[in-house]
């Protein structure tokens, strides 16, 4: 704190120096509520973006309408460390060169507004600004060097509203269009395969492509039992758009199963003529 900042006027080189220090744990915690403000609009524009993934456009705008906020304050911090800056390079050089003292003054004028301007956001780094204008001040009057008035860079207004939901839903293209793949230009299956003497099989399937692979058991099952245990591989691929791969391994896990039991065409007569 600095209260009670000089409790007589100093010489000038050392105001020079407990205002550089001081200026520097001002813009110290200018920069960590900067930080802050950065994360917070951050994540406000995450749940932005959500909120119109999910067709929440009211909701996108109390989103919007808080991240302007944010930037409104954030842009007066920001002007306010970049100002504070300035000074502080003004001093350091002074205090080395110990000479033009006048050209302190803009400087000194713009940390007054800057402090008047941050009242409003943040009454404790406006305080501490306003006591360091008071004791320079002090050393400048001891001094009798006059005053100028000096302006300040104007702080530019913020982005509208509807610029902000612009682009968050640019941000949601960009990422839908790296997430989802080109669709396949055709899909082709492998030619059909009809087994020889060797590859009768017994017991399985149903209509159109099929996704699970418990459909799949259901249709191959069906299209088994229909055709008494002979394989048709041409109308499984053509009706049911299942290749030979698939139906192999389908095969397979029926088999694990105890659903269906693999013979030869050989091995399927001497069993019809056993029964």
């Amino acid at each position: 704190m600095l209260k009670n900042f000089f409790r007589r006027t100093p010489p000038l080189k050392d105001a020079l120096n407990e205002a550089i220090t001081a200026l520097g744990r001002q813009k110290r915690k200018l920069e960590i509520i900067d930080a802050k403000l950065k994360a917070r609009r951050n994540e406000l524009f995450r749940l932005c973006t959500s909120a119109l993934e999910n067709k929440s456009s009211e909701r996108a705008k109390i989103y919007a309408n808080e991240i302007a906020e944010i930037k409104k304050v954030q842009e007066k911090v920001s002007n306010g460390i970049l100002l504070l800056e300035q000074l502080t390079l003004r001093m350091e050089t002074l205090r080395e060169v110990g000479s033009t003292f006048a050209q302190l003054e803009p400087t000194l004028e713009a940390v007054r507004q800057v402090s008047e301007q941050l009242s409003e956001i943040i009454p404790e780094v406006s305080g501490e600004l306003m006591q360091i204008g008071s004791c320079l001040n002090s050393v400048m009057t001891e001094m009798r060097i006059p005053l100028s008035e000096a302006q300040v860079a104007a702080i530019s207004d913020t982005v509208e509203n509807e610029e902000i939901l612009d682009e968050a839903s640019a941000f949601i293209r960009g990422r839908l269009m790296e997430q989802l793949p080109e669709p396949p230009k055709e899909i082709g299956f492998a030619a059909p395969v009809q087994f020889g003497a060797e590859g009768a099989l017994t017991k399985s399937v149903s209509r159109s492509p099929v996704e699970s692979t418990k459909d799949r058991e259901e249709v191959l099952l069906e299209h088994l039992e229909r055709n008494e245990g002979v394989l048709d591989f041409s109308e499984l691929s053509s009706k049911f758009g299942m290749n030979e791969r698939q139906v192999i391994r389908l095969i397979e896990s029926l088999s694990k199963k105890g659903l269906v039991k693999i013979m030869t065409a050989s091995e399927a007569i001497a069993s019809d003529g056993d029964q």
